[in-house]
């Protein structure tokens, strides 16, 4: 029987996304990963991640600033102003931060901002009208207006190589804030500090049933990639199986749904990872097929789904093909733990309040995440949530003991 039939959710008619629910999901608890859990284990977060991307500084100029203008350098009273990136990003964080209270360093904010503005995508004639208009606007507030607009096509040049230049910034920090991800969030085993705090932390919850537990995540980080790679691999209970094959005589590994389903038996649990918005290592070389680029590097141009707000998934495979298994799991699981999300993501939001709606069977979830105080918009989701009786929010930080041991005991009360 598909997991899909006589429920609210939708169905799949796709083979191997049934048969991975049904062979890899627990039937009592999967384990939903966000960006609060990377932070336990020494990822940057969003203060951390734009002082090492622009400076100490950065944060304290949010709320003041200084001008940034289409010329490369303008002479204005007592100063000189320069166009730089840095600026430019500064007004965009404040631009992005206008209706809310405090100022957002919130990556999903800025992506958000990012993908709605039509700047992004400008092609040239987009940009020579746009200059001619700024062109013929100037004549028109001058005392030399003339209606028939004399010479448009010589003298608007001015406009287009300063909204030119404007663009050029613009795309730059947008391509630099891809390329920080990248850089911040590519874990080897080389980083063993990172990699012994997460087997510490995952130990108790990925050994709490002794069984097959399915993590999903919207995180792009490889640490679980970098445990199955690091030389803790064979002391651990569990391995990761992320769908890719990795084979220690050739750098191709591709990307496969198969590769779940075909785990070798070496005394370890399988832990099956399905990262819905993709990975920091994962390269499209086509549109049916993914290389990890684990362990080498992070890949030239990552295929992920971007971090915004309004999230659906790629029409692109393997993201449908994840996204039905993350539903599968919605359905089989009695319990799903949350850890470090904060629900703004309205299509898994939308997803988790229609199975906790149904009465059908029993579903719970554990969510784990602080209230921040600084940043209200990121728990407003989750206190409507925790009105569900089915819902329980521990109000603590991952990774500490106290923690853990609320967790624990949360999940033997649900399911033991």
């Amino acid at each position: 029987m598909k997991y899909g039939v006589n429920s609210n959710l939708e169905s799949t008619e796709n083979p191997i996304v049934d048969t991975i629910v049904n062979e890899c999901v627990n039937k009592d608890i999967s384990i939903f990963l966000g960006a609060g859990a990377s932070k336990a284990i020494g990822l940057p977060d969003m203060t951390s991640f734009w002082k090492q991307l622009y400076g100490n500084d950065f944060i304290a100029s949010l709320v003041n600033g200084s001008r940034y203008t289409l010329d490369s350098k303008a002479n204005l009273p007592g100063q000189t102003i320069e166009t730089n990136k840095k600026t430019l990003m500064r007004r965009l964080i404040q631009i992005v931060s206008m209706n809310k209270k405090k100022i957002s360093l919130d990556l999903e904010d800025i992506f958000e901002h990012i993908c709605k503005c039509p700047f992004c995508y400008f092609d040239q004639t987009s940009i020579d009208n746009i200059a001619k208009t700024f062109y013929i606007y100037s004549l028109c507030a001058s005392d030399n207006y003339n209606y028939k607009f004399p010479d448009v096509e010589n003298n608007y040049k001015i406009y287009y190589e300063k909204i030119t230049n404007w663009l050029d910034d613009l795309n730059s920090c947008i391509s630099e804030l891809r390329t920080s991800m990248k850089k911040f969030y590519f874990i080897n085993k080389s980083h063993v500090e990172k990699i012994q705090t997460a087997i510490q932390i995952y130990n108790p919850l990925l050994n709490f049933s002794h069984k097959k537990i399915s993590i999903f995540t919207t995180n792009y980080d490889t640490i679980f990639e970098a445990i199955n790679t690091s030389k803790h691999k064979k002391e651990l209970d569990y391995r990761f199986v992320s769908g890719i094959k990795y084979n220690d005589n050739t750098q191709m590994h591709f990307f496969d749904l198969k590769n779940y389903l075909e785990v070798e038996s070496n005394g370890q649990i399988p832990i099956y990872l399905f990262k819905l918005h993709g990975s920091i290592s994962w390269n499209r070389e086509d549109e049916k097929t993914i290389v990890d680029c684990f362990p080498q590097n992070s890949a030239d141009k990552p295929d992920i789904i971007e971090p915004v707000i309004s999230k659906r998934p790629s029409e692109k495979e393997p993201f449908q093909q994840l996204y039905a298994i993350f539903k599968g799991a919605l359905e089989t699981s009695k319990v799903m733990l949350f850890i470090g999300f904060s629900f703004r993501d309205d299509h898994i939001r939308d997803l988790v309040v229609q199975r906790l709606q149904r009465q059908d069977k029993p579903f719970y979830v554990i969510c784990v995440a602080t209230k921040n105080n600084d940043y209200p918009d990121l728990n407003k989701h989750i206190e409507k949530l925790s009105a569900n009786k089915n819902f329980i929010w521990i109000e603590k930080y991952f990774g500490e003991q106290e923690t853990e041991k609320i967790i624990l005991d949360n999940l033997k009360k649900l399911i033991l």
